[in-house]
């Protein structure tokens, strides 16, 4: 009787990260189009966008 049972609520979770990871990949690739940087290090990427242009 045990073997039939599903759990809906840990897909209900997997899915639900999966979405947010995704919306989350959108985001980024319109701020790298509006903000195009060559920079590959992420920490150096964000310094570079918010210092101050002279």
């Amino acid at each position: 009787m045990g073997d039939n049972v599903v759990d809906f609520s840990s897909r209900q979770e997997d899915k639900k990260h999966k979405r947010k990871e995704e919306k989350f990949d959108a985001l980024q690739k319109r701020f790298e189009k509006a903000l195009p940087i060559d920079e590959t290090d992420p920490k150096k990427k964000l310094l570079k966008i918010f210092k101050k242009k002279k």
